[in-house]
């Protein structure tokens, strides 16, 4: 920063100047940068997204993730966990899990009992996505509650991927029991026959206990 230096008279007659170094403000903002870049490439790997909710005036920051999971229509998210009512349309919450949303979002602003609830959201695209939300809230020095925060987290691969491991295991048993039966009917028709042969064995046996000799011979 420079600036004039003027004599009795109002003259210029020279420049006054204060230098100061930046560099350590300048390498932490470049540092802030870096974490920023960092953070947001971490919660893309991890499909995990943040959120922040001015309690008192309303507003709620979403980070660029849960814009990526939620679909554009993010910012009516907030609307739907204080009122409970999904619109049962593209980009909004499934009608039944929004109960159990708002009322998660109700004790955590209430009670202070932090939200983990997973919930279903059809994005603008009509593609369903699981959803895992968790929060918590921030008091003022009264004790009143005047913010939340939390993550957004889209779970759909892993939800997807129970599911298939309930289907194999379904048909896992289905393989078992098919087996099972398979062998009892095999094990039912041997020793069917078997019996069979025996029956058939003790009648001629019983045949010639009870014959007379010349009769065995005829």
């Amino acid at each position: 920063q420079a600036g004039p230096l003027h004599d009795a008279g109002g003259n210029v007659v020279g420049a006054l100047g204060v230098t100061r170094d930046i560099t350590e403000r300048r390498e932490l903002e470049t540092a802030l940068r870096l974490a920023r870049v960092r953070r947001l490439h971490a919660e893309t790997i991890a499909h995990l997204g943040s959120f922040s909710g001015d309690l008192i005036g309303g507003r709620t920051e979403f980070s660029a993730e849960v814009y990526r999971i939620l679909g554009p229509e993010a910012p009516f998210f907030m609307d739907e966990w204080k009122t409970g009512a999904a619109k049962d349309a593209s980009g909004c919450m499934l009608r039944g899990d929004d109960e159990a949303v708002h009322a998660a979002y109700r004790d955590l602003v209430t009670n202070g009992t932090a939200m983990d609830v997973t919930f279903r959201w059809r994005r603008p695209d009509h593609e369903l996505r699981y959803v895992h939300l968790k929060g918590s809230r921030e008091l003022d020095p009264a004790g009143n509650p005047v913010r939340i925060f939390g993550v957004v987290q889209d779970v759909t691969e892993h939800r997807q991927m129970l599911e298939r491991l309930r289907q194999l295991t379904v048909h896992q048993e289905k393989v078992r029991e098919e087996e099972r039966t398979r062998i009892a009917r095999e094990i039912h028709d041997e020793l069917g026959q078997q019996l069979t042969g025996l029956k058939m064995r003790a009648a001629w046996t019983e045949r010639l206990l009870s014959a007379s000799p010349g009769s065995l011979n005829e």
